[in-house]
């Protein structure tokens, strides 16, 4: 499960940048730097279920 730790790593990494990009734009959430980072966050918590689901899916067939 290295793959789900180091994806759950950079998902607290993530949040970290929003949430301190968000702080330094007065929390003005149309900034791009802010959109910029939220899509990858998205985009990385979208591909950890993908990756969660292929095992439920895997461990179901067991």
């Amino acid at each position: 499960m290295p793959e789900v730790e180091e994806i759950l790593k950079k998902v607290e990494e993530l949040r970290d940048k929003l949430n301190k990009v968000a702080q330094e734009k007065n929390e003005k959430l149309t900034d791009p730097k802010i959109i910029a980072v939220s899509r990858e966050l998205d985009s990385l918590l979208n591909t950890y279920h993908k990756l969660m689901t292929n095992k439920m899916i895997k461990l179901k067939k067991l």
